[in-house]
């Protein structure tokens, strides 16, 4: 069975965004690294994101090399290589769940993608990075753990910046 998980960072006041980006860069390699994984080498992940989501990645990024990129959009449509647009984040997974060559599924974003996924019991995973301050986020994530178990947790240093990654399942 796939995984469906849900994967972002949060600063001490649950914010996980400002001005429609990311405050905290550093945590970028984690997250490349984490989405490009998988056991099977013949197999790639999923990234599920909003339109807004894949519109903030730079051209240059997008789309997310060697993982298939899911929009989720009612007014675009793309459909290139390694990207396909949805309008409904349940058919986005029920089309990742069919396709014999993903291994895991993400939700990566924004946070009405991370919100729709949690409240309806989508996730079956959450791996959330712990930012140390706060960052006077605009967008913010309402997450109550209390019916997760943390299963995994490390320490991630970026020059002397220190997060907390943690790994929860229900």
């Amino acid at each position: 069975m796939k995984d469906i998980i849900a994967i972002f960072a949060i600063d001490e006041e649950f914010g996980i965004g400002k001005n429609g980006d990311i405050p905290w860069k550093s945590d970028l390699k984690n997250f490349k690294e984490i989405t490009l994984q998988t056991k099977d080498k013949n197999k790639q992940n999923a990234l599920i994101m909003g339109r807004k989501t894949w519109e903030s990645i730079p051209e240059k990024f997008r789309p997310f090399f060697g993982r298939q990129n899911y929009i989720i959009s009612n007014t675009i449509s793309i459909n290139k290589e390694n990207t396909l647009s949805f309008k409904k984040v349940e058919d986005a997974i029920d089309e990742a769940l069919k396709d014999n060559n993903i291994e895991n599924i993400f939700l990566i974003g924004g946070a009405g993608i991370l919100k729709k996924g949690i409240e309806k019991n989508l996730i079956t995973k959450l791996y959330l990075t712990f930012i140390t301050g706060k960052y006077n986020c605009d967008t913010f994530i309402d997450l109550d753990l209390n019916n997760w178990l943390c299963y995994k947790q490390k320490y991630i240093e970026v020059g002397e910046e220190k997060y907390l990654f943690k790994c929860f399942k229900k």
